[in-house]
């Protein structure tokens, strides 16, 4: 009967934290424990700065390409992902609490539209990939970024990102883009040319 509450309590102490690289802390495993735990942490760093702290126990990282979460069940494996992720930030599920048994299946990455960005991230937030939702936050500003820039996430090109609305999440104006755009002006012309021919039948 009490399975359920500890189960409920366990779920409660587990935080989805995205760190900026470089992450600046390492992770090691804990004698008497399985799975994989933070061992260091650079007080200034960036991963100090996101929420991460000393003995946290990392139960999910990003995958390379961040289109998963990858369980961390081995110490070696979960370090090889870390370096290996080619984004410039990191998804990461952490037990703050006891430690557990390392979870064993994979998980969805986040959801990048409307995601929740730390207040660090959003003041410097200004466009958001039209087919990933990847926000781009860095300091340098969008427009100076190379031509042949592409979303660290689904490598579409520089032309595929709009304006990011801080309010909402979501590009300004929607999602009202030149493709989208186009496909509904196809959809119009096609429903016009339709009850125009049932007109004249």
């Amino acid at each position: 009967p009490r399975a359920a509450p500890r189960r409920a309590a366990a779920r409660a102490q587990q935080k989805e934290i995205a760190v900026d690289k470089p992450l600046g802390f390492s992770v090691g495993g804990k004698p008497g424990e399985e799975g994989v735990f933070v061992t260091f942490v650079n007080p200034v760093g960036n991963g100090a700065k996101a929420g991460i702290k000393m003995g946290d126990q990392i139960l999910y990282t990003s995958s390379f390409f961040g289109d998963e979460m990858w369980p961390c069940e081995n110490v070696g494996f979960t370090k090889t992902t870390i370096s290996n992720n080619g984004r410039d930030y990191m998804d990461f599920i952490v037990n703050k609490g006891a430690p557990i048994l390392p979870p064993r299946n994979k998980l969805p990455a986040p959801p990048r539209f409307g995601k929740s960005l730390s207040k660090r991230q959003l003041e410097t937030a200004t466009h958001i990939c039209l087919d990933c939702g990847f926000i781009y936050f860095k300091k340098q500003p969008f427009a100076e970024l190379d031509g042949g820039y592409q979303c660290p996430q689904c490598a579409a090109p520089k032309s595929r990102f709009a304006e990011f609305d801080k309010e909402t999440g979501l590009p300004k104006g929607g999602f009202n883009t030149p493709l989208v755009s186009a496909i509904s002006g196809l959809v119009a012309a096609g429903a016009i040319a339709y009850f125009t021919y049932l007109g004249l039948s």
